[in-house]
């Protein structure tokens, strides 16, 4: 290890770093819980941390270097989860997309960010075709996440998440210099009044944001939270909460949408004691009796 890298490892402020120290605090404790269809997925911090180098060097086999864009599309998932830590880990750069833009509008996110892989939620191959007729310049390989068992086309060459990233070694990442200056994600406004425009956010800017949560909601978010995850975590707001939980050592429950049943079900079973979710998403008043609602934490 040279001298310069070793100055890094000890001076920098990476996120991909705080992964690593969860899982050698806690390396035992569940750090995400899925429900997907009839069956709950739970990882550990060990696990969860592990797939990081994964996927870390997934991309690298892919041919991505340093600082290299990776673009994913998608609800909230583990494989989503994998992605978006995984490629800051790798020391490349996150491009979330929002899957309620316009195939023009992801097209000119895909070309404005040079996205080199694209790594998209099954749900969406659709939209993804569409997207591809308008040949983004720099997409080099699409990579689809098998979550929800859709038709994937043989003919595009799409790969397999679960194929490229599990026959990686899980050894730990520690062979790439990066300082709190490099970028970490390139986050699209919504594009509500005019076509979505790049925000280029560093390693120390998604860093503190993710520390003040953790001053503000002390009382609530800590390494005892199970935390509800209905907030989009390909939004800005959901994945400074997750990373605030993650940090920490809790454990965060992800929702791919809001079904009030299922959440409350959900809810109850992994004795969730915060919950975060949109002003959209409220249960509804019963006016006769019925089930009694399970007791939820702090809501936000």
């Amino acid at each position: 290890m040279s001298g310069e890298l070793q100055r890094n490892l000890i001076q920098r402020l990476a996120i991909g770093d705080g992964f690593r120290r969860s899982a050698s605090r806690v390396p035992n404790k569940i750090a995400l819980i899925e429900r997907r269809e009839e069956v709950t997925l739970k990882v550990t911090y060990k696990e969860f941390n592990n797939q990081l180098n994964r996927f870390a060097r997934a991309m690298r086999e892919l041919g991505l270097k340093k600082d290299d864009r990776v673009g994913c599309l998608g609800l909230n998932s583990i494989e989503f989860a994998e992605t978006l830590y995984g490629a800051q880990k790798g020391g490349f750069t996150f491009v979330p997309v929002n899957f309620a833009l316009s195939p023009n509008d992801i097209l000119d996110i895909l070309n404005g960010a040079d996205v080199k892989v694209f790594v998209f939620d099954d749900a969406f191959t659709p939209l993804v075709l569409k997207v591809m007729e308008g040949n983004p310049e720099s997409v080099e390989h699409y990579v689809f996440m098998p979550i929800t068992k859709a038709e994937i086309p043989q003919d595009k060459n799409f790969l397999d998440f679960n194929e490229i990233v599990n026959r990686q070694s899980p050894e730990e990442i520690e062979d790439v210099i990066i300082w709190e200056r490099d970028i970490a994600e390139i986050c699209y406004t919504s594009g509500a009044t005019a076509a979505p425009k790049a925000a280029m956010i560093s390693h120390l800017a998604t860093y503190i944001p993710a520390l003040q949560t953790l001053i503000e909601m002390a009382p609530h978010l800590n390494g005892e939270t199970i935390m509800g995850m209905l907030l989009p975590i390909f939004h800005c707001g959901g994945r400074t909460f997750a990373t605030s939980n993650l940090f920490v050592g809790g454990t965060t429950v992800l929702f791919r949408g809001f079904d009030p049943v299922a959440v409350l079900k959900a809810i109850e079973s992994e004795n969730c004691t915060l919950w975060l979710k949109t002003n959209l998403a409220h249960f509804p008043q019963s006016s006769g009796p019925g089930p009694a609602e399970p007791e939820v934490g702090q809501p936000v």
